[in-house]
């Protein structure tokens, strides 16, 4: 029988990141988002699944995309953005959404 698999002692794994993150929320956000932005294509569907429309603050423009959503003719009812940081700022949000493949700029990993 294999023991879990091992990682590089800086790598972050699923079960790191979603125990940090319920540990670093846990004071100091609102036990429900009442304001939420989606940057990301794929979590704009899960946001729009899970969340009440009162909560979506904006999903990405590809939400309006026929061609690229399933959501389109529902998405546009709700406000979107093109994930800058100041359409994001602006919104105040409570909680932005976005993954591991969003532009470094829109992170904060860029590399100079």
């Amino acid at each position: 029988m294999r023991g879990p698999a091992r990682t590089d002692p800086g790598q972050l794994t699923r079960r790191t990141a979603v125990g940090g993150l319920a540990f670093g929320l846990a004071g100091a956000a609102p036990a429900r988002p009442q304001r939420v932005v989606s940057l990301n294509p794929c979590l704009d569907v899960i946001l729009f699944h899970v969340a009440q429309r009162r909560q979506i603050a904006a999903l990405t423009h590809y939400a309006r995309d026929a061609q690229a959503s399933t959501l389109a003719e529902a998405a546009r009812a709700i406000p979107i953005t093109y994930e800058t940081a100041e359409e994001v700022v602006a919104l105040r949000p409570d909680l932005v959404l976005m993954s591991e493949h969003s532009a470094p700029a829109k992170t904060g990993r860029a590399h100079v």
